[in-house]
């Protein structure tokens, strides 16, 4: 009986310990693009503290024909995160139109050290730039767009009362145990 409560305990002060990921749309955005070397930036306030995030980001237009002028680019608080033409390693890309329309789409897993960094002040800078050879065709293989989301699980932080009451769940057992 007593090992069956002890492990019931273990297993308990585990579970609260480990909490439960809450995976959660940081920020996402999709802009067509209607100029020949497009930017975009804006920034976002963090009202919660997050691990495991993920950049997911897809770029349809003209990055095919000519790939060493043809690129784009996408940073968070001035760090690159990404510089990409049509035959970058490790990104899927679709031929939309001829040579020179494609899409490209590929995720980004961003270090806990690197996120800390970006997420130091709570608020988030994103910038992304196409080159200036890259130009809008929207007739030719559908309009062109840039989008991008970044999720990341919820860090679950215990109050205080939660905390309270299992130290003095604790306190119980062991003075139990004591007792005897």
């Amino acid at each position: 009986m007593k090992f069956k409560m002890l492990k019931a305990t273990f297993a308990a002060m585990i579970l609260m310990a480990s909490g439960f990921a809450n995976a959660a749309l940081i920020y996402s955005d999709e802009t067509s693009i209607t100029a020949s070397g497009q930017s975009f930036s804006d920034s976002v306030t963090l009202s919660e503290l997050y691990e495991n995030v993920v950049l997911n980001f897809v770029a349809k237009g003209d990055f095919g024909s000519n790939r060493l002028v043809e690129t784009i680019s996408f940073s968070i608080d001035g760090v690159n995160l990404l510089v990409w033409t049509w035959d970058t390693p490790g990104i899927t890309v679709v031929s939309n139109f001829d040579n020179y329309d494609v899409t490209m789409s590929g995720t980004i897993s961003i270090s806990q050290l690197l996120w800390s960094t970006l997420a130091s002040d709570d608020v988030l800078n994103f910038v992304w730039q196409n080159s200036q050879a890259v130009n809008p065709y929207p007739t030719q293989g559908g309009s062109d767009f840039v989008s991008f989301s970044l999720t990341g699980d919820i860090v679950e932080t215990p109050e205080p009362s939660t905390l309270a009451i299992l130290a003095l769940g604790l306190i119980g057992l062991g003075a139990r145990r004591f007792k005897k």
